[in-house]
């Protein structure tokens, strides 16, 4: 409608969880970071795409699995409280632009009389938006009716979380008799999904920053899209869940294990498109390398060589021929896997 936003639009600022920082900015304001924040606002633009790529270089925490402040790395955050963990990070030389942009977002929102990041999280949780409220009011009523009682109005990535169906382990699932497809992009708040959908056929989580585990039973679920869940680290694969599988993207994926990506192929047996790229295996580098200078010492530190591992990518196709799998940045953005990854339900 005429002088209404649009819901998702540029000018509507959100928190995106993987790049750590506010996007979105009011039509009104004007200028190149204005012009940039409104471009982030669109996770499939060009500019969203290079720094969610930076971002996916963060480190995790070995202990808790969370994602490190790109903040803290750089020295610019101590909150006792903050949802991403306070860990040191080697690669500060490729985190830079990541750092710079989270430095500009933070000055200008300042400046523009909107605090802290953090301070801005906490004021959305405690004051939920009115048009999410008219617009979704089905959603946060199946929320509240959640059985972990928690409310994601907010869009904290850690201080509000929302668990469908039961804490990992424990509850049923929720089970959706009709539902043939679901679409939740960007859900900060759902830490969780136990779903039972028999009629189920496509699945679309894209850049749930914190979302850790999913158990979904849907024999006939056939496109799957999990790309830039960051704390994503569990998913089931009991009998007959995501077994019909043929395309599925798990892009960004940074917890998801090695031994997993295999696990998961050998339970999709119809699988013919992955989208591995920035996962933690896509990561790896090549053979270690033992190439030696005239004086016969190994380039570098020897200590910081990399392996590969003795399963490693191509391991994931042996035996299945029409299996493709997307594992660099070319192939990531080619149109061709965009067309084949993107779930698209709107009418008309």
């Amino acid at each position: 409608k005429p002088g209404r936003e649009r819901r998702g639009a540029p000018t509507r600022e959100r928190f995106d969880a993987l790049l750590q920082c506010w996007v979105g900015c009011d039509a009104r304001d004007e200028g190149a970071l204005p012009n940039l924040l409104r471009r982030l606002a669109e996770p499939r633009s060009a500019d969203y795409r290079r720094f969610a790529k930076v971002a996916s270089a963060l480190p995790a925490d070995r202990r808790t699995g969370a994602v490190a402040c790109c903040r803290f790395a750089f020295g610019r955050c101590s909150r006792a409280g903050c949802a991403y963990a306070h860990v040191a990070a080697s690669n500060k030389k490729k985190l830079r632009p990541l750092a710079d942009l989270l430095d500009d977002v933070d000055d200008f929102r300042r400046g523009g009389g909107r605090g802290d990041w953090w301070a801005a999280l906490d004021l959305a949780a405690a004051a939920p938006d009115d048009d999410n409220n008219s617009e979704s009011g089905d959603d946060h009523a199946l929320v509240s009716r959640s059985p972990s009682g928690s409310d994601v109005s907010g869009s904290s990535p850690g201080s509000l979380r929302a668990d469908f169906g039961g804490r990992r382990g424990g509850e049923k699932r929720l089970r959706f008799e009709n539902l043939e497809a679901l679409e939740g992009d960007a859900c900060a708040g759902l830490s969780g999904l136990s779903l039972d959908g028999p009629r189920l056929l496509a699945l679309a989580l894209p850049r749930c920053g914190g979302l850790e585990y999913l158990d979904v039973l849907a024999p006939r679920c056939t496109f799957l899209d999990l790309s830039g869940c960051a704390r994503l680290s569990a998913v089931a694969l009991d009998r007959g869940a995501l077994s019909a599988l043929g395309v599925a993207s798990l892009a960004h994926c940074q917890l998801l294990a090695e031994p997993f990506l295999h696990k998961f192929v050998d339970h999709c047996r119809h699988l013919t498109h992955l989208d591995v790229y920035g996962a933690a295996l896509a990561g790896q580098s090549g053979h270690r390398d033992t190439k030696k200078s005239k004086a016969g010492t190994l380039h570098g530190d020897p200590t910081r060589v990399k392996h590969k591992s003795k399963a490693g990518l191509e391991k994931l196709k042996a035996g299945r021929p029409h299996l493709q799998i997307v594992k660099t940045r070319k192939e990531h953005e080619a149109p061709a896997n965009a067309m084949r990854t993107t779930l698209d339900l709107r009418l008309g």
